[in-house]
Order: C-alpha cells, then sequence, then structure tokens
C-alpha cells in the first residue's frame, strides 16, 4: 500500500493501480483526496506520508462504528445461535434423563444363602434364597423405589424428602426410614409386608381399601388366587427376619408354604397326592438342620408321611 501512495503522489500510478488503490482507501472511509500533498501543512515526504496514512487507516479500522442494522443482523445470529445451542443441550440433557428412568439393574441371589446388598443411599438389603430386586439406575436422584421378587429384609435409611417404596406384584410399601420384611414368591399364595421397627404404609394396587399404616410387629398383605387381604401381628418381631441367620419360622402357616421354603433352602422338590394336605396350618422352627432331620419334626407336628426319593420328596 505504501507503494501504491508514493505513485500516486509522484503521479505514476497506473489506472489499475489507482483502482486497486480508491478500493482500499474505500474500505476504511478514506478517498485519494484525503492523502496529503505537497500543499497540505501535514505533507512529509515518502515513507513518512504513506506511514501516517497507514497509521490514520489503522486507527480508523479500530474506531469505526458500524450501521444498527448489522448490528442488530449479528445480534440474531448470536441469540439464534445460543438458542439452539441450548435446545440442544436440554434434548441431551432430557434424553439421558429419560435413558436412565428407562433403564432399570437387577441384583439377584439364585443360590441358598442370604445375600447382602447396600444401596447408593445407604440403605441395607437382605435378599433371601432365589430372590432378586431391580431398580432404577437413577436410583435416589429424585425418588427410591424398587421392585421385589422373592423375599427381602429392608434397613432403609430415613430421608423425609424422598420416601422409600418397594413393588411386591400388586403390595405396594412406602416408607421413610424403618425396617421391614416383603415376601412375594411367586409360587406362594401370599403377598406381604412385615414391619419390625419404625412405621409402614401399604396398600394394594387395584384395592378400594385406603392404604393400611402398619407398626411394628404387624402384617398386612393379600393372597394372590382370590385377592383376599389378609392382616395379622406377631408379638415377637425378631421372628420375622430369623431367616437372615439361618432360623425358618413358620407360625400357622400352611403346608405349603412350608415346603416352599424348604425347596429354596435344601435345593428340593416337593409333590402332594393330595391337595387338601397343601392347607394344612403348620406351626414350626426349623435351625440349620439336615433335611432328613427337618422332615422327621414336619412330619411328627403335620401328621404326614412322606417318602425320600433323590431331590423328589412326595408328601401323602
Amino acid at each position: 500500500m505504501r507503494e501504491l501512495i508514493d505513485k500516486y503522489l509522484r503521479g505514476t500510478i497506473s489506472e489499475d493501480e489507482r483502482a486497486t488503490l480508491e478500493g482500499i482507501l474505500a474500505r476504511y472511509g478514506y478517498q485519494l483526496d484525503d492523502i496529503p500533498t505537497e500543499e497540505d501543512d501535514s505533507y512529509a515526504p515518502d515513507v513518512h506520508s504513506s506511514a501516517r496514512m497507514r497509521a490514520n487507516i489503522l486507527h480508523a479500522n479500530s474506531a469505526r462504528k458500524y450501521p444498527k442494522n448489522t448490528i442488530w443482523r449479528w445480534s440474531l445470529h448470536i441469540a439464534a445461535s445460543l438458542i439452539a445451542l441450548f435446545t440442544i443441550a436440554y434434548l441431551l440433557n432430557n434424553s439421558q434423563k429419560q435413558n436412565n428412568d428407562d433403564v432399570w439393574l437387577v441384583t439377584e441371589n439364585p443360590g441358598t444363602g442370604i445375600l447382602k446388598i447396600t444401596l447408593s443411599d445407604s440403605s441395607k438389603i437382605w435378599l433371601n434364597a432365589r430372590s432378586k430386586i431391580a431398580y432404577p439406575k437413577n436410583y435416589n436422584q429424585v425418588a427410591r423405589q424398587l421392585r421385589l421378587t422373592g423375599e427381602a429384609y429392608f434397613d432403609v435409611k430415613r430421608d423425609t424428602l424422598k420416601p422409600f417404596t418397594v413393588f411386591a406384584d400388586s403390595l405396594a410399601i412406602e416408607v421413610l426410614g424403618t425396617s421391614f420384611v416383603v415376601t412375594n414368591y411367586p409360587e406362594e399364595r401370599k403377598r406381604s409386608v412385615a414391619v419390625v421397627s419404625g412405621r409402614v404404609q401399604s396398600y394394594i394396587k387395584g384395592n378400594s381399601q385406603p392404604a393400611q399404616v402398619l407398626h411394628p410387629g404387624d402384617q398386612f398383605g393379600y393372597l394372590v388366587d382370590n385377592k383376599e387381604v389378609i392382616r395379622g401381628h406377631v408379638d415377637d418381631v425378631d421372628e420375622l427376619h430369623a431367616w437372615r441367620e439361618g432360623t425358618l419360622v413358620f407360625r400357622d402357616e400352611a403346608l405349603e408354604t412350608v415346603t416352599s421354603a424348604l425347596s429354596r433352602r435344601y435345593q428340593v422338590d416337593f409333590t402332594f397326592t393330595d391337595e387338601q394336605v397343601k392347607k394344612k396350618s403348620i406351626t414350626i422352627k426349623i435351625r440349620n438342620e439336615p433335611l432328613t432331620t427337618v422332615m422327621k419334626v414336619l412330619q411328627a407336628v403335620s401328621d404326614i408321611s412322606y417318602e425320600i426319593d433323590g431331590n423328589q420328596i412326595h408328601i401323602q
């Protein structure tokens, strides 16, 4: 550019070079007449004049004001970009949240022992044999919910802002912080909850009865085949979760409920020649003893006869 200005001042600039110089000056708000000549007080020969012009051009470029409509166009472009950015971020976050809501994690105890689990909120669960729980991937972020199949003892960490809810088939149990036992084995007739400590609220989905408030020792549930509501009470709450220590306690339970528990513990199958025998009411306490010993005790308290054939036990 300095060379073009010098040529212009000397009068040696060509038409093409003149047009180029005019274009450059026009971009920065100058015209050819703005270039100082010998008649101007500010004129300085050669390098100094072109240098001053270049400095003025740079200064003009930094101080130049843009038209209002250009500023508005830029503002609209920036606003549109920000809106698009926030929209994408919201959709991604919402999609991630929805995905987390849809993903359920499963913990299963397929064996004969007891499996202890500690959840992210410090609540503890003891899973009985052949039992499993399922809970959402985002458990404890918004709510504390899980589903149970089988039997489990819950020791729930208190949180008044996020109640702890267990779904066992059609039975729903909601607590703030307490301990209780839920039974929901698919092969058994009964779905129930029994409170060990604290207070529990429970209801049956599809049942018109209001939610029941339960206290230590209270039992509540229903029978699967006829949806009959059942409620009871035990004085010794330790019996409700004695299975954690290997002791099975049954009070006025159907024989089929007892044999179902024995099947899970000893990995055997029971068959009955008389369906009515299944409904016999049994009260018995079973510790960690050999199956043969247990069957002799069961025979004595229930007046049954049985035959053991490998892992099959036939009851008459």
